[in-house]
Protein backbone atom coordinates (compact mmCIF):
# COMPACT_ATOMS: atom_id res chain seq x y z
CA UNK A 1 0.00 0.00 0.00
CA UNK A 2 1.17 3.50 -0.69
CA UNK A 3 0.94 6.10 2.10
CA UNK A 4 -2.25 7.51 0.58
CA UNK A 5 -4.02 4.12 0.34
CA UNK A 6 -6.57 2.99 2.87
CA UNK A 7 -6.91 -0.68 3.76
CA UNK A 8 -10.56 -1.00 2.71
CA UNK A 9 -9.87 0.46 -0.74
CA UNK A 10 -6.70 -1.61 -1.17
CA UNK A 11 -8.58 -4.80 -0.28
CA UNK A 12 -11.20 -3.90 -2.89
CA UNK A 13 -8.47 -3.50 -5.53
CA UNK A 14 -6.98 -6.86 -4.57
CA UNK A 15 -10.39 -8.51 -4.92
CA UNK A 16 -10.74 -7.02 -8.40
CA UNK A 17 -7.33 -8.37 -9.42
CA UNK A 18 -8.16 -11.81 -8.03
CA UNK A 19 -11.48 -11.77 -9.90
CA UNK A 20 -9.47 -10.91 -13.01
CA UNK A 21 -7.47 -14.13 -12.78
CA UNK A 22 -4.47 -13.32 -10.59
CA UNK A 23 -3.29 -16.46 -8.77
CA UNK A 24 -1.54 -14.87 -5.81
CA UNK A 25 -1.50 -11.38 -4.32
CA UNK A 26 0.38 -9.88 -1.39
CA UNK A 27 -1.08 -6.77 0.19
CA UNK A 28 1.46 -5.24 2.56
CA UNK A 29 -0.19 -3.08 5.23
CA UNK A 30 2.70 -1.10 6.77
CA UNK A 31 0.47 0.72 9.28
CA UNK A 32 -0.28 -2.57 11.01
CA UNK A 33 2.84 -4.49 9.94
CA UNK A 34 0.57 -7.07 8.38
CA UNK A 35 0.44 -8.89 5.08
CA UNK A 36 -2.76 -10.14 3.48
CA UNK A 37 -2.13 -13.11 1.21
CA UNK A 38 -4.76 -13.54 -1.49
CA UNK A 39 -4.93 -16.91 -3.20
CA UNK A 40 -7.16 -17.86 -6.10
CA UNK A 41 -10.08 -19.90 -4.82
CA UNK A 42 -9.87 -18.70 -1.20
CA UNK A 43 -12.89 -16.81 0.10
CA UNK A 44 -10.80 -14.59 2.37
CA UNK A 45 -7.15 -13.55 2.42
CA UNK A 46 -4.80 -14.96 5.03
CA UNK A 47 -3.55 -12.27 7.43
CA UNK A 48 0.08 -12.68 8.48
CA UNK A 49 1.80 -10.61 11.15
CA UNK A 50 5.19 -10.70 12.83
CA UNK A 51 7.25 -11.88 9.85
CA UNK A 52 10.42 -10.40 8.37
CA UNK A 53 10.44 -12.53 5.21
CA UNK A 54 7.43 -13.51 3.14
CA UNK A 55 8.08 -16.82 1.39
CA UNK A 56 7.01 -17.10 -2.23
CA UNK A 57 4.51 -19.75 -3.22
CA UNK A 58 2.56 -20.81 -6.29
CA UNK A 59 3.59 -18.65 -9.25
CA UNK A 60 6.40 -17.02 -7.24
CA UNK A 61 7.80 -20.10 -5.50
CA UNK A 62 11.44 -19.46 -4.67
CA UNK A 63 11.01 -15.68 -4.61
CA UNK A 64 10.99 -14.26 -1.11
CA UNK A 65 10.11 -10.73 -0.05
CA UNK A 66 12.39 -9.32 2.67
CA UNK A 67 10.23 -6.98 4.74
CA UNK A 68 13.05 -5.74 6.97
CA UNK A 69 13.58 -2.49 5.05
CA UNK A 70 9.84 -1.88 4.76
CA UNK A 71 9.25 -2.30 8.49
CA UNK A 72 12.40 -0.30 9.36
CA UNK A 73 11.21 2.67 7.32
CA UNK A 74 8.11 3.15 9.44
Amino acid sequence: MSPSDRLKAANKKMRAWMDGGVELGWLVDPDNRSIYVYRRGDAEPEKITGVLVLRGEGPVTGSDLDLTAIWAGL
